[in-house]
């Protein structure tokens, strides 16, 4: 402790939460807290944490960040019960758009939305406070015409982040949730179990597109596996699929990804990968459909797999949409596994923002959150 007597001093130590004043002994003592490293926020907010993302790619404008909190890294007890007070703001004090997608008494996922520069970026996590973490809008742009974290009981409709596009589970229940580096994701058995959303506007894209998953399979059963797709009886706007080795021209090793569609003029078109998809791990899937090149470019745990000849056809055939499984007048063609993350965009996405999702979402190596500070 440092005592100190100096009117001057002692009038500015009145306006600082680190002073305490002795009535009995006439003097002030300044607390070794673990005071601000920078301005605060909100002053209705009592702690915060930094969080240091590391981004090994290129810059990544108003990038969607999973923020995933354990008692490990954050202090439950000081925040509300149901998170509301949780808020981010940039290193510069500006609120972030946020999500909060799971809230324990020990475990939460929130997504954010930040600019990111290469190398280590900057935030902080705010909480403790009576209020509510007002809205400062939302982490999916435009371009997002559905994302799904599975994270839900499944019982109940499984939320879109990015629109209303709500699945409807069949033959699932809340033992269908799984943890996973995000929090949660669903289990599916192979055999009856599947998601679906009606055809809407927003899902139907008649142009480029990129269609993201991350999963993981079990040994292949079937010919084909399906994660996602928009159509029925083959007459289908986009489907991403893995292919079992030896089946459909698939030739690589354990199996192969593959993208289908049907054009405009009812042809089916069916684009298949060569790079082998393992099973038993956890996979980034995307593929971008590049209308403008006639291509698929495939990639695969954030790095670019390979391109194939066939894109987006410019259909937006009026089908619905099937997670886990194929839609053939019937559902088929399961996948067995877990599914973790469904997002699906009507612009092409970058290798860099693939090798950050992957690095974010599929393995949780960054960000990193840091020790408590209070005001």
């Amino acid at each position: 402790m440092l005592f100190l007597r100096s009117t001057a001093i002692l009038i500015l130590l009145l306006a600082s939460q680190c002073a305490r004043y002795n009535a009995t002994q006439g003097w002030f003592a300044l607390l070794a807290l673990n005071s601000p490293s920078g301005p605060w926020w909100d002053r209705s907010w009592s702690a915060r944490r930094p969080i240091t993302i590391n981004n090994t790619g290129g810059a990544l404008p108003g990038m969607p960040v999973l923020v995933h909190l354990t008692s490990a890294n954050f202090s439950f007890s000081t925040a509300q019960a149901s998170g509301a007070d949780v808020c981010f703001t940039s290193a510069a004090s500006v609120q972030l758009p946020s999500e909060k997608d799971v809230f324990t008494s020990s475990d939460a996922a929130f997504w954010i939305r930040t600019d990111l520069a290469s190398g280590d970026n900057s935030i902080y996590v705010y909480y403790g406070s009576s209020s509510s973490c007002p809205s400062a809008g939302s982490v999916w742009d435009s371009s997002y015409r559905a994302v799904y974290h599975l994270s839900s009981d499944p019982s109940s409709a499984v939320p879109d982040s990015a629109n209303t596009n709500s699945l409807t589970a069949t033959a699932m229940t809340a033992a269908n949730l799984t943890a996973t580096n995000s929090t949660y994701g669903m289990t599916f058995n192979g055999t009856t179990q599947y998601l679906k959303a009606p055809d809407s506007a927003t899902l139907r894209i008649p142009s480029n597109a990129s269609i993201e998953v991350i999963y993981r399979a079990n040994p292949y059963s079937a010919n084909a596996h399906y994660l996602v797709e928009k159509g029925d009886s083959d007459f289908d706007n986009y489907a991403l699929y893995l292919k079992k080795n030896g089946a459909f021209t698939c030739t690589a090793a354990v199996g192969c990804a593959a993208f289908e569609f049907r054009d405009a003029s009812s042809t089916y078109v069916d684009v298949t990968g060569t790079v082998p998809m393992t099973t038993g791990t956890y996979h980034t899937l995307a593929a971008n459909l590049n209308d403008t090149s006639n291509q698929v470019d495939f990639y695969l745990d954030g790095a670019f797999a390979e391109t194939r000849a066939g894109a987006l056809p410019g259909n937006t055939w009026a089908q619905p949409l099937s997670v886990g499984a194929q839609n053939f007048g019937a559902a088929n063609f399961f996948f067995s596994g877990i599914i973790d993350e469904v997002r699906i965009s009507d612009t092409l996405r970058s290798a860099d923002y693939y090798a950050f999702t992957h690095r974010n979402v599929t393995l949780g190596l960054t960000p990193q959150v840091g020790a408590q500070e209070t005001q």
